[in-house]
């Protein structure tokens, strides 16, 4: 009996001796392994700005055009392009805006509209006049408004604009205004920024970055005219091998931006004046000219002239 209790209690030794091997269960206070947490893939980070959007160019007509156009301008609506642009709010967000130019200028627009968004330059807004009574310069200015095509005439000239062409584009105009040596400017609210020493965002100086833009591409700066200092205006006008396109002249009648003066009156051609010789009677059938020597017909000639 003594013996069998020592055999049990060996045997009990070993199966313990052969759990604790197998690192037992367990115990009730080990932590126990968090379960797994189901996650989604982090969505990459928003791009601080999105690419310019893809440009899209469209026909236009005359209805489409509004009173930005009339019967006489100089290049007729199927000449003319309505331009999808991209360009950079004052909000700092890319928009799309809408210019209208000459079918000969689309590439070139989209080229230096595509620099100024790259450039970050900031724009108020881009729309085509005829959202504005009357298509009314003035009034597409005082809202700031970049635009392009517009006919109407230079102001205080007998010509057409090159905004009449389609050839032309003001940028942020009430903060780049044309300024007379007069004193005089436009848009009329754009007295604060006179002062062009000034660093506002949408502002251009000589030498900046988004007027290099235009010029070294070949368009030209109304900042560097003396009279009036045009600091919103570029413009590229035709080149001597550019394709000729049927243009009507200015008007002669008064405008509302130029008076133009009464036209050109022209001299009558000069009149030459004839003595007139009395013929005898002349026995002969055919008698000699004293100037020009040629036989003439009597019956023919009733009287012989001669210049004084």
């Amino acid at each position: 009996m003594k013996r069998r209790r020592v055999v049990l209690a060996a045997g009990a030794a070993a199966i313990g001796a052969g759990v604790l091997a197998c690192g037992g269960p367990p115990q009730a206070n080990a932590p126990r392994p968090a379960p797994p947490v189901a996650t989604t893939p982090a969505s990459p980070p928003a791009p601080a700005e999105s690419p310019p959007a893809e440009t899209a160019v469209h026909p236009v007509t005359a209805g489409a055009l509004g009173a930005s156009w009339h019967p006489g301008c100089p290049v007729p609506p199927e000449n003319l392009r309505l331009v999808d642009v991209p360009y950079l709010g004052m909000d700092g967000k890319p928009h799309t805006g809408q210019l209208i130019v000459n079918q000969d200028r689309v590439e070139q627009t989209i080229t230096v509209l595509d620099e100024l968004f790259r450039l970050r330059f900031p724009i108020q807004r881009v729309q085509t006049p005829d959202h504005y009574p009357g298509a009314e310069d003035e009034l597409s200015m005082e809202d700031n408004n970049t635009s392009a095509f517009n006919c109407r005439g230079t102001p205080g000239r007998s010509k057409w604009s090159q905004h009449a062409l389609g050839r032309a584009i003001d940028i942020n105009p009430l903060l780049n205004p044309s300024v007379y040596k007069t004193g005089r400017f436009v848009p009329t609210t754009a007295a604060q920024v006179l002062d062009r020493t000034r660093k506002d965002a949408g502002l251009l100086h000589d030498g900046d970055p988004a007027v290099r833009v235009f010029t070294d591409r070949g368009w030209t700066w109304g900042g560097h005219w003396a009279d009036p200092s045009d600091y919103q205006h570029f413009e590229l006008r035709r080149s001597a091998t550019a394709s000729r396109q049927r243009e009507l002249p200015f008007p002669s009648q008064s405008t509302s931006d130029s008076a133009v003066p009464p036209p050109r009156v022209v001299p009558p051609p000069r009149v030459r004046k004839f003595r007139s010789l009395a013929l005898r009677s002349i026995p002969y059938r055919r008698f000699a000219s004293r100037e020009s020597r040629q036989w003439c017909s009597v019956t023919d000639v009733t009287f012989a002239a001669s210049a004084r």
